[in-house]
């Protein structure tokens, strides 16, 4: 009986240090985001903001697709519903919402989204050059950004 339980507990450390699928979405924060200033965003985006005031970051997410369908190129709507989609923990959706923007905007935010993404969807080799990125542009991401690329580094090293 105890041979089977060191066993049990052997393989499960294994696993975490092998980079699996809940370990790499848990270095994931999921916390609702901040939104930018209502003036920032359109009219109709005030149920938004208090979704995600309320922590209701699915409802946040579905009502910012809506309000974007009419308006696909507004950037801070894009960051703001792959943020929501990250709170969520759905990586494609985030990763859908937000990757038309990579290199096109100032500062690493939606590669900081975007690498998130990746985590979800537990492709850590696809998130690394982005992390990278923010480390080299993004001064108020890059220390998380340094964290959460250490912690990739030694899972799958």
């Amino acid at each position: 009986m105890v041979l089977v339980l060191l066993g049990y507990w052997w393989e499960g450390d294994e696993d975490v240090e092998s980079g699996s699928t809940a370990w790499y979405a848990s270095l994931v924060d999921r916390t609702p985001p901040t939104p930018p200033p209502l003036s920032a965003l359109p009219a109709n985006a005030r149920a938004v903001i208090r979704d995600i005031e309320r922590g209701d970051c699915f409802n946040a997410a579905a009502r910012i697709r809506g309000i974007r369908r009419g308006l696909p190129d507004h950037q801070a709507l894009r960051l703001l519903e792959g943020e929501s989609f990250i709170c969520v923990g759905n990586g494609p959706a985030a990763r859908a919402a937000v990757s038309p923007l990579l290199g096109k905007i100032e500062g690493g935010r939606a590669e900081w989204i975007v690498a998130q993404a990746y985590l979800l969807e537990e492709r850590p080799n696809q998130a690394r050059p982005l992390l990278q990125s923010v480390i080299s542009t993004d001064s108020g991401l890059r220390p998380q950004a340094r964290v959460l690329l250490s912690h990739i580094n030694a899972a799958t090293d």
